[in-house]
């Protein structure tokens, strides 16, 4: 039976189906990374077997970047394997246009570089990587050869089907979460850093942009992953599939109660280092949306009044210039994001007050009206800390010069722990998105729809005006608890199957359903009433 595709504003009627790499190699169009088909991000290796819109995924463009930092994310894991069959590499955390991973067993500088020359073979040899579908015995059988680890097998288990997409390249057989591109010469110049127990494979430079970004060895957020890894050996969970098999044996209880009490050890431990710099008067807590930085605020004040403090929580948003004052973005639209929609002058005199003991009148600010009005007077005491949040916290702009050695500062976020298995990692943003979309819905009467329109303009303030200052803070804590994407399963797919397939949005939401899939899901009377977690979900035992 014909069918028509629709490829640059032409429609041409196929007889028989045909891969989208045949069909535009048949046109004399270069090979792409990957291609859109109906809207919907696929492999070049995808049939084009019914009526249907083509679309080519080519650089520069953050999707083309996402599949070249997942190629070879894939690449390194499959060489890994290839090269160095007595140590594990485990996919740990993203660093700039890259990831990072540590290796279990044997790891030298010289191995770093024969991995390196290995990839880069590969690059200028323009090896090809593939999908080979299995069924789940053909994978049992990999797994007794020793082609597979049991991080995947482990994950296959719990997947509702009998067949499994893996990805080849050089003989290894790997699974793959994301859409790879189909050759390793597609590449752009990358490297590989070594690092005592890992090390770093990144791209030189942003595909995207072009432009290089710097990689901090030992930075804030790899001592908080390097704590994750230890949490993990401590529960015994690592893997989606570690999860779903606690799940599978009723031991999930035992499981949440270990993640709640690893993360209030962390706000302990957060609480008696400042309580160790003992001219600490206020405490600036940071971190992107949906981090949790409300429910952390409160845990933390708890924590430091259990030190002796008298606590002062204040929030940044009721710091707004009155909204005709707030700068406007390219789009016309008022931007609550930047640092100029705060009144820094004054936030800074009430610090400056705050510190010499005097009384400050914190305003509230209204966002119905758009306008700021004087709140309860503060009348600070000897053992009074102010605890203030907001996505500015980090910023150096937001103090007084005279506050440096007086202010504490924590960033935070929701860093992934859980891995899908050893090659594949959790995306913190997709986390968080989740999150966000389950706390819209339940709380602000906002549909999956305008969460999605909405979380461009929240990225792109994230990394303008938060991650460049993340290295700022004395300390960091993970609001992300292993067992939460369980939970949040049950309130996120019906939100997302709303999305229809005419939206833009339609292939996002098919993708953060594959993620949930993998999930077995846990119910929400299993979390404590305390919980991070809570804030997103409901029924929190604090009042918000």
């Amino acid at each position: 039976m014909s069918f028509s595709v629709e490829f640059e504003n032409r429609v041409e009627t196929l007889a028989s189906a045909v891969t989208a790499e045949a069909y535009l190699k048949a046109k004399g169009i270069a090979q792409p990374l990957a291609v859109r088909i109906n809207g919907v991000l696929r492999p070049l290796s995808a049939p084009l077997n019914r009526n249907c819109r083509l679309e080519r995924v080519v650089p520069p463009s953050a999707e083309a970047a996402a599949v070249l930092r997942h190629t070879l994310s894939f690449l390194t894991a499959a060489a890994f394997r290839r090269l160095f069959p007595g140590s594990k590499a485990v996919i740990q955390r993203s660093v700039p246009l890259g990831y990072a991973y540590t290796v279990d067993g044997e790891w030298n500088r010289e191995m770093a570089g024969c991995l390196y020359r290995r990839l880069e073979e590969a690059r200028r040899g323009g090896e090809a990587v593939s999908e080979k579908i299995l069924s789940y015995a053909d994978v049992e059988r990999l797994f007794a050869d020793g082609a597979l680890d049991e991080s995947s097998r482990r994950l296959f288990s719990f997947i509702p089907s009998d067949e499994i997409v893996l990805c080849e390249w050089d003989g290894v057989l790997l699974y793959s979460f994301h859409v790879l591109a189909a050759n390793a010469d597609l590449l752009p110049d990358f490297e590989v850093i070594f690092e005592e127990g890992g090390c770093a494979v990144r791209f030189c430079a942003d595909p995207e942009t072009g432009r290089p970004l710097p990689y901090q060895v030992g930075s804030t957020l790899a001592r908080v992953y390097g704590l994750g890894k230890r949490w993990g050996a401590v529960s015994g969970v690592s893997t989606v599939g570690d999860l779903n098999e606690c799940v599978r044996r009723n031991r999930v209880g035992d499981f949440i109660r270990i993640n709640e009490t690893l993360q209030e050890n962390a706000l302990a431990a957060a609480a008696a280092q400042i309580r160790e710099r003992g001219e600490i008067k206020a405490v600036l807590l940071a971190g992107p949306s949906s981090s949790g930085k409300t429910t952390t605020l409160k845990r933390l004040c708890t924590q430091l009044e259990v030190l002796g403090y008298h606590t002062v929580p204040l929030s940044l948003d009721n710091y707004y210039k009155n909204r005709e004052e707030i700068p406007k973005d390219e789009n016309g639209q008022y931007d609550f994001e930047c640092l100029e929609s705060i009144d820094v002058g004054l936030i800074r005199r009430h610090l400056t007050d705050f510190f010499d003991g005097k009384t400050i009148v914190p305003p509230v600010f209204d966002f119905v009206l758009g306008k700021s009005r004087p709140g309860k007077p503060i009348e600070p005491r000897s053992d009074s800390l102010v605890v203030i949040e907001g996505i500015h916290g980090l910023n150096p702009q937001l103090l007084p010069k005279t506050a440096a050695d007086r202010v504490f500062r924590i960033y935070l976020s929701a860093l992934t722990q859980i891995r899908i298995d050893d090659a594949n990692r959790i995306s913190t943003t997709d986390n968080r998105l989740l999150r966000r979309l389950v706390r819209d819905a339940k709380y602000r009467n906002t549909s999956a729809e305008q969460t999605f329109s909405m979380w461009p303009q929240v990225i792109a303030g994230e990394r303008k005006y938060i991650f460049p200052y993340q290295n700022e803070a004395d300390a960091a804590f993970n609001s992300s608890l292993d067992y939460e994407i369980s939970v949040l399963k049950v309130y996120a797919e019906p939100l997302l199957r709303s999305i229809q397939p005419d939206s833009p949005y339609f292939d996002a939401a098919g993708r953060l359903l594959k993620l949930l899939s993998l999930f077995l899901a846990i119910p929400a009377q299993d979390v404590p009433p305390f919980s991070l977690l809570r804030e997103f979900i409901g029924n929190s035992g604090f009042s918000y």
